[in-house]
């Protein structure tokens, strides 16, 4: 297999492995005070999980440190990302907010084309219009029946800014595998330095006295922090591969698009959201996005 084949191979089961993460994201906010445990839980895991099995490999102080200076800011605003996420959830149905919230998926890919030289083809351009396009009705009411607030001015200003956090982590992400000055050894510093940021979460649940409550949510933290560490190993392996085929900024939409379209197939079973006429086109537009992006 060439890197092109690798890393959308990568991509693609990262996107499987991200649509488990919003299942069990979904699961977590439904437990309202045990949120921030839930989260504070996962994120332990997710660090012993990383530092395990995906230890960093000895690189020069100055390679890590730039590394650090891009990957804390990167898991700080994810993690900020899925709390505003979380905030808004409470005002409006976890299909459309999560759909949103996928939507920075456009960021990664806007900043490849334009700060670092991955090829803008005709096809790629068609398929990221064909992804964005799909949000219009995956967005718009796309679940039939959902409560009058879904679309309240508070929903709507709180995915807006998890839009924007969300966005903003999956493009600082891009940078270090762009940087030819890092080694592979720094690059392998990613998953680790962006693990430490989300035991950030243990400030929540000691100020608001919340406590972990491992027997309500001890399995959903254990799955979605399993999903969380292979789903960052798959992506950033997706983007070195894509890297080195010029095409790095395909990585995030056709991940995000294929969770998307696994979010919605679970919301559909098991939430019972049934889905509108609107939101199969905007899932038939992804799909279709994604192919070309494949193909591209």
């Amino acid at each position: 297999m060439n890197d092109l084949s690798r890393g959308l191979a990568y991509t693609f089961a990262t996107g499987l492995l991200w649509g488990g993460v919003g299942v069990f994201y979904s699961k977590g906010t439904e437990k309202k005070e045990s949120f921030y445990g839930f989260m504070f839980l996962s994120a332990l895991l997710f660090f012993l999980l990383t530092w395990i099995f995906a230890f960093p490999q000895g690189a020069p102080v100055r390679e890590v440190l730039l590394v650090a200076a891009l990957m804390f800011p990167a898991g700080l605003s994810g993690q900020l990302g899925f709390w505003t996420m979380k905030k808004a959830l409470e005002h409006g149905p976890h299909g459309i907010g999560w759909c949103i919230v996928q939507s920075s998926m456009i960021c990664p890919f806007l900043a490849g084309v334009l700060f670092f030289g991955d090829s803008p083809s005709a096809g790629r351009i068609a398929g990221m219009s064909l992804i964005a396009a799909s949000l219009l009705p995956l967005s718009a009411q796309g679940v039939p029946a959902v409560r009058e607030d879904s679309c309240s001015g508070r929903f709507l200003l709180l995915i807006f800014a998890a839009f924007l956090l969300v966005g903003l982590q999956q493009t600082l992400s891009l940078v270090p595998s762009q940087c030819p000055t890092l080694s592979a050894a720094a690059l392998s510093w990613r998953v680790p330095l962006v693990s430490l940021v989300g035991l950030g979460w243990l400030g929540p649940v000691l100020f608001r006295k919340t406590g972990v409550r491992c027997g309500e949510i001890g399995w959903i933290s254990l799955l979605y922090a399993l999903l969380v560490f292979l789903g960052q190993l798959g992506i950033y392996r997706a983007i070195d591969f894509l890297g080195k085929a010029r095409s790095s900024g395909t990585a995030y939409p056709a991940a995000c698009g294929m969770s998307i379209l696994f979010f919605f197939v679970y919301c559909f079973f098991k939430r019972r959201e049934r889905l509108s006429r609107r939101a199969l086109a905007g899932i038939g537009l992804s799909m279709a996005g994604m192919f070309l992006l494949a193909i591209s």
